[in-house]
């Protein structure tokens, strides 16, 4: 159909646009009718086919990269670190601040991302770091014999991190509680307690949480997201000492509601004592379907307050949480415009346009310990 739409004459429709708006609708249809993990997707799948690339691969991206940036660049990375075990992989990492594109990664632009300041120690040369990986793997000159593997950032340190391992030797994975007494906030605690076993809020796809800075990538003050009563906020006290967390974040959440199906955001954020909250990476990594918790492609619509673990394992950033900070998260069902909307009704946007309201109940009993999982870097 794509190549019969693509082969007709432009005089077949009454402007361009209107040709490529037919293709990129044909397209799209096609896309949303193929579930996740169907074998469709094949052809997008990079995850099976790492053993099969002979050439070198720069990954470079940044905390604050469009959804799947920094995620993407680590697997990749770690794929191909897999798959090569020779004496040089041909591969590395780079992981800054960055938004999206490579104007905000040179030092000239590398003072900021969004409105977080971060020094000129942010940016790189990236002329320089593109021509010397080509000039050991394309020209075979003798350079960058010695560089390390994996380059990242630490915001809030304002430092740059080395390493030839992923995670990085001497990460140790330090879990954060969810638990309630008293108050319009949870906590969040080293170890598991609680007042409660449960906490709920209503979500209604009709009125989402929105994202007040989706047209703005990078680094903003969120303080506002925290009191939005179509969620649930869970902080720490503030830290009595410097907390440094570099690489994969896990959540743990256990979740029951009467709806088929919902879908839940976990966002993290450093909030600093005067109340700044700042986000520490861009929407898209921290958000499951309920459905899909297996990873597709058949859909497992949930039973009736049956209570579901659902995890989110890829969560990315490189933040030091200093002393007198709040660790922070909000948990939704939405974050729009990013992603649609969970209907609630246990069908797809594709499939109908109709929504329903939906209690949705958080477990952090001692049985069902719903936590967040840092990377801590000592």
């Amino acid at each position: 159909e794509f190549r019969r739409i693509n082969a007709l004459p432009p005089y077949a429709f009454a402007s361009i646009d209107e040709g490529v708006r037919s293709a990129v609708d044909f397209l799209s249809r096609l896309m949303l009718s193929d579930p996740p993990a169907d074998p469709w997707w094949d052809w997008a799948e990079l995850r099976n086919k790492y053993d099969r690339v002979t050439a070198a691969v720069l990954n470079l991206s940044g905390w604050h990269d469009d959804p799947y940036g920094p995620e993407g660049a680590v697997t990749n990375f770690r794929g191909l670190l897999a798959s090569r075990r020779g004496a040089d992989p041909k591969t590395r990492l780079i992981l800054g601040p960055w938004v999206h594109g490579v104007a905000g990664m040179k030092r000239s632009a590398g003072a900021r991302s969004g409105e977080r300041v971060f020094g000129e120690a942010a940016g790189i040369d990236y002329d320089e770091e593109i021509l010397r990986f080509m000039d050991r793997y394309v020209r075979g000159l003798d350079v960058g014999k010695d560089d390390p593997l994996i380059r990242l950032f630490v915001m809030a340190e304002n430092v740059w991190r080395s390493s030839d391992r992923w995670p990085l030797p001497g990460t140790v994975p330090t879990s954060f509680y969810l638990t309630w007494t008293t108050g319009a906030r949870g906590h969040l605690t080293r170890g598991p307690h609680s007042d409660r076993a449960t906490t709920q809020f209503l979500s209604d796809p009709a009125t989402p949480v929105t994202d007040p800075y989706a047209e703005q990538s990078g680094a903003h003050d969120y303080r506002g997201f925290a009191d939005n009563p179509n969620g649930l906020t869970f902080e720490t006290e503030p830290l009595n000492a410097d907390l440094r967390v570099v690489g994969n974040i896990t959540a743990r959440i256990f979740l029951s509601t009467l709806a088929p199906d919902t879908d839940l955001w976990v966002r993290l954020f450093d909030v600093a004592p005067d109340g700044t909250a700042w986000n520490l990476m861009s929407p898209g990594l921290d958000v499951i379907r309920a459905s899909y918790r297996d990873g597709g492609p058949e859909r497992k619509l949930l039973e009736p307050n049956k209570v579901y673990e659902l995890v989110l394992p890829n969560l990315l950033t490189g933040n030091l949480f200093q002393w007198g900070h709040r660790i922070r998260i909000v948990l939704t069902t939405a974050f729009m415009p990013h992603f649609s909307r969970n209907l609630h009704t246990g069908l797809l946007e594709t499939e109908s346009g109709e929504m329903r309201s939906a209690t949705i109940t958080i477990h952090h009993s001692y049985r069902s310990r719903s936590r967040i999982i840092l990377p801590v870097l000592p």
